[in-house]
């Protein structure tokens, strides 16, 4: 039977300082590879800060027109979420170098309309008017008011643009007031043209958009209430919302909030502008004579957007329900339109406006609680493709801009 004996280890020094360093080396790689992963995986996705994503959305829509002389300045909201932020571009008047900013006051133009239709949904919901009135009810009774084979043209098909009435009066003047169509146009004018004019088809039965429906619907909850539209308008709606700004007569302080407007001719080179004057109007108020800025009119999308919560928030919502079907990518509600996409979650509410020298979108997404608002103190209708495009890409980068959800 063979002996065994026990074997001495050997330890070699060198060997071990080398097993020691590759060991420290290996966990800092480690380290390293950890830390790498969690700080790239925002680059990897393209997921920054949700303020700098909607900055370069934005910055992507309005730079390149202000650089090319298409806008001469705009102020532009946007919502996302919980969060909103205001970026402006620009300058408030071709001789000086003020820049706009949120508080930067602007002609909203045909954007008053869905502040009319808003004030017809707070009426009905007080039982101070009715969707299903007839127009007859309110206006004198010297008034002869049009029908087709008996059907009167109701509150409703007013706010939806199906009253059979034409876009504008006929007895309007606007040859001799192209900077300033409506400041002539009185209860005498509208009566007479609504005492003469025959409807060509029934009420209700086609959309046609209408600014004299428009003004008319203004007009008539004017005499339902006992107050004027602008009164109607600050107390029903902008004291409520808290927008100070929001006004038709302008304070001193707020006139020198007031952006100059421009105009131009698509025959020109973008860059010629021409500056131009500010509407007024009389009896059709309810069609576009409201002025306000982007911060004010922010307050007015959250509000519709529900999120911020008011006492207008149910009425605000009935005005956003679907009524009329204009074509196959467009239906009506009560003043607002809605873009239909594929994906109906995707769907928009939005309206645009534009007067002489100013030209403004507003539109909204509820269920992807995205918002945007461009207010622009030049005429050009490159201010609803911006606010389209701006929504849509919102819409689209909506996980990059909150990738938690």
């Amino acid at each position: 039977m063979s002996k065994c004996g026990k074997r001495k280890l050997t330890v070699n020094p060198k060997a071990v300082q080398t097993i020691i360093w590759g060991l420290v080396v290996f966990l800092s790689l480690c380290f390293l590879c950890c830390c790498k992963g969690k700080n790239d995986t925002p680059e990897e996705k393209n997921v920054i800060s949700g303020t700098e994503l909607l900055k370069t959305i934005v910055d992507n829509q309005i730079k390149p027109l202000i650089e090319e002389g298409k806008l001469v300045g705009v102020s532009v909201g946007v919502i996302n979420g919980d969060s909103n932020a205001v970026f402006s571009y620009g300058k408030v008047h071709l001789d000086s170098n003020e820049v706009p900013d949120g508080n930067t006051i602007y002609e909203i133009g045909s954007i008053t309309k869905v502040f009319t239709t808003l004030l017809l949904a707070d009426a009905a919901a007080r039982g101070k008017a009715d969707f299903n009135d007839t127009i007859d009810k309110f206006l004198p009774a010297d008034v002869n008011v049009p029908d087709f084979n008996g059907r009167g043209i109701r509150l409703i098909d007013l706010a939806t643009h199906t009253s059979a009435l034409p876009r504008i009066p006929f007895n309007m003047n606007i040859l001799a007031g192209l900077n300033n169509p409506y400041s002539d146009y009185s209860e005498k004018e509208l009566y007479e043209f609504l005492s003469n004019y025959k409807l060509q088809r029934e009420p209700g039965a086609q959309y046609e958009y209408s600014n004299l429906g428009g003004g008319l619907l203004g007009h008539i909850l004017e005499l339902a209430e006992g107050k004027k539209y602008e009164q109607l308008v600050v107390s029903n709606i902008c004291e409520p919302l808290g927008m100070d700004d929001t006004r038709i007569n302008l304070s001193e302080q707020q006139k020198k909030r007031l952006a100059q407007g421009y105009g131009g001719n698509p025959l020109w080179p973008a860059g010629i502008k021409v500056p131009m004057g500010n509407w007024d109007f009389l009896v059709l108020a309810g069609c576009g004579a409201i002025r306000s800025s982007v911060n004010d009119m922010m307050k007015f999308l959250k509000a519709n957007m529900g999120i911020d919560k008011t006492q207008l928030y149910e009425s605000m919502e009935k005005t956003h329900r679907q009524k009329e079907e204009i074509n196959g990518t467009m239906r009506i509600a009560l003043g607002w339109h809605i873009m239909d996409s594929e994906d109906s979650d995707k769907d928009i509410i939005w309206h645009n406006g534009g007067t002489g020298g100013y030209r403004s979108f507003i539109g909204f997404n509820s269920k992807y609680r995205a918002g945007v608002v461009v207010l622009s103190n030049t005429a050009s209708t490159e201010v609803d493709s911006a606010g389209f495009e701006i929504i849509f890409e919102i819409i689209e980068k909506s996980h990059d801009l909150h990738p938690e959800k």
